[in-house]
């Protein structure tokens, strides 16, 4: 049985095979994930700073450090083409990092060095500077056996130079993305076919750079007329950044953001961000077992939040 949360995404061949050699290290009494550092789960692990278009696949096993395919809103087709994102829960501030362009090059980081899958360098010259002056990691023998054989059964190359290959990623991430965002993944044309150069020239974000300083019940009468009118990718950018200053921690505002991605037509993207905060602080009084994607819509119950409401400010209430 597939995991749940993949949704109507068919699973990596290369994550079935990983998935074998765990069993076959289960039957030799041993945790593939003990050896290589990263545990598969077919759990949804999913936090307040986890991307409503992230589907985790894995996991460090500390920290809530856990890895995922970037599908871009539904853009991506193959999850094996797919950004991956390491998502660091406790690493306020620089939660996010892409890590790799695809699931090939996450195994070659796996199998290089790991260190980029436990720690978060939102600057190169610190990669740089750690990957110096680090020691070689100590594996036992059994340990090294187990990697040796996971790299050749999985047809992993290593990168010959970390420090370039996540330089190369940001620098095309960025030509790529129609607009920047504060967690750094940008958002790039929903369209495929979409020149990102000529959907930037159209494409005009909120006229502010979100921080937590603001307030956004005061800003709320500019949110609603930008939604108004801005382009979905627009759209989408504000709601990364919304998230990424942690506005969405309050109820009102997670809800209406839930609502825009479901009337946006990301009903599946609505849903997960609304399990991320679930999952921490059981936002909206909705049953575990309830559809949160409609149950959210139906249960809205500040008005000013809704696009139907008249534009009167949180206080008049």
């Amino acid at each position: 049985m597939e995991p749940a949360h993949f949704a109507s995404y068919e699973i990596p061949e290369k994550l079935k095979r990983w998935r074998q050699l765990e069993k076959e290290a289960e039957k030799e009494g041993r945790y593939l994930g003990n050896d290589i550092g990263v545990f598969l789960t077919r759990d949804d692990i999913r936090y307040t700073s986890t991307p409503p278009d992230v589907i985790p696949f894995a996991s460090a096993g500390v920290d809530g450090i856990h890895y995922g395919f970037v599908t871009d809103f539904g853009r991506v087709q193959n999850l094996a083409d797919a950004y991956i994102a390491a998502i660091f829960p406790m690493d306020f501030g620089c939660e996010i990092q892409l890590l790799a362009k695809n699931l090939d090059d996450f195994l070659a980081m796996l199998c290089t060095d790991d260190s980029l899958l436990y720690n978060s360098f939102p600057y190169l010259d610190r990669l740089a500077s750690y990957l110096e002056t680090k020691g070689e990691p100590s594996w036992d023998k059994e340990a090294l056996r187990a990697r040796e054989h996971f790299q050749s059964v999985m047809g992993v190359q290593v990168i010959s130079d970390l420090v370039g290959y996540i330089g190369n990623l940001r620098s095309e991430r960025v030509k790529s993305s129609v607009l920047p965002t504060l967690n750094g993944m940008g958002v790039v044309p929903l369209s495929v076919d979409a020149d990102p150069e000529a959907v930037r020239a159209v494409v005009s974000p909120f006229p502010y750079q979100l921080s937590k300083e603001m307030d956004w019940r005061e800003l709320y009468p500019e949110i609603k007329s930008f939604f108004s009118q801005a382009s979905v990718e627009a759209r989408l950018a504000f709601l990364r950044d919304a998230q990424t200053i942690q506005w969405l921690d309050e109820r009102e505002p997670l809800e209406w953001a839930v609502r825009q991605l479901r009337d946006m037509g990301f009903p599946a993207e609505a849903g997960r961000l609304m399990d991320g905060y679930m999952t921490a602080y059981g936002h909206c009084g909705i049953s575990e077992g309830s559809d949160r994607t409609i149950s959210v819509t139906e249960t809205i119950s500040v008005l000013w939040w809704s696009d139907s409401a008249d534009d009167e400010s949180p206080d008049s209430k």
